[in-house]
């Protein structure tokens, strides 16, 4: 019986495979797969993490300081339409 993969689930197996993949052939040069990790994948996961992390944070002060603009002007205009 065929299960069908959507896209999703076809990346992640690709993903698995060429991982596996790498791994052999690192071990065919020498290297352990704690080398492998810890001088080669490790880093680059990492990197993208802190960049998605400051993205985010990034995003966040930028909602943060909308919110507050967008509070002030509305007590502007209810200050505004109370004198009247």
């Amino acid at each position: 019986m065929k299960k069908n993969l959507n896209n999703n689930d076809r990346g992640f197996v690709r993903l698995i495979i060429i991982l596996i993949i790498v791994l052999l052939i690192a071990a065919f040069m020498g290297y352990t797969p704690n080398q492998v990790w810890d001088n080669a994948i490790f880093p680059v996961i990492s990197f993208i993490w802190k960049a998605v992390v400051l993205f985010v944070n990034f995003l966040i002060n930028i909602l943060k300081d909308a919110g507050l603009s967008l509070t002030k002007i509305i007590k502007f205009f209810q200050g505004v339409l109370e004198n009247n």
